[in-house]
């Protein structure tokens, strides 16, 4: 017989942690980075609401993580604020790092903020991996407005290395 590795839930080293709308119970995450700093290098995060959810900005630190709904749920990350980035201080919201991040199946999308930096990034990347399946991701502004110029428009990604680790921008 074959059967599934244990999966240990919701304490600090968790191979999953469940971030819930309202009152978390026992082992539940009450935001997304309560549930990066709660989870295993590794390990699941499982967003277990319907709709938008407003998170902070968030750093994984090296790590290796998956994002990814519970079972019948459509949730929408949405970052609110960003933390600096990079030598130049880019405004990000959720900095992968040298680590991993694979999202299946959600949306993620950053806050609009009347007095947020013009030149934004979703996310920041410097020698690790991001990996999105099935996934929406969204940046603030109004479809109707002509597209802004390129030095101040929001970008998905930001990412900052040179195969010889040398500190380079680019931007998508």
């Amino acid at each position: 017989a074959v059967t599934a590795p244990p999966t240990l839930r919701g304490g600090q080293g968790a191979t999953l942690v469940r971030v819930v709308a309202g009152t978390p119970e026992a082992g539940d995450a009450s935001s997304l980075a309560d549930a990066v700093r709660r989870v295993a290098d590794g390990g699941i995060i499982e967003l277990a609401y319907d709709g938008v959810r407003r998170e902070d900005p968030l750093a994984l630190e090296g790590r290796h993580l998956t994002l990814r709904p519970a079972l019948g749920m459509n949730p929408v990350v949405e970052f609110q604020g960003t933390r600096p980035w990079g030598p130049q201080g880019t405004p990000v919201a959720c900095d992968v790092g040298d680590g991993t991040l694979i999202i299946r199946g959600a949306a993620v999308r950053l806050a609009a903020e009347s007095d947020a930096e013009p030149r934004r990034a979703l996310f920041a990347i410097r020698s690790g991996r991001l990996t999105c399946d099935d996934v929406t991701l969204g940046m603030p502004g109004d479809p109707s407005s002509p597209r802004p110029s390129m030095t101040t428009a929001p970008a998905f990604i930001t990412i900052a290395a040179t195969p010889t680790g040398d500190l380079q921008s680019s931007t998508i």
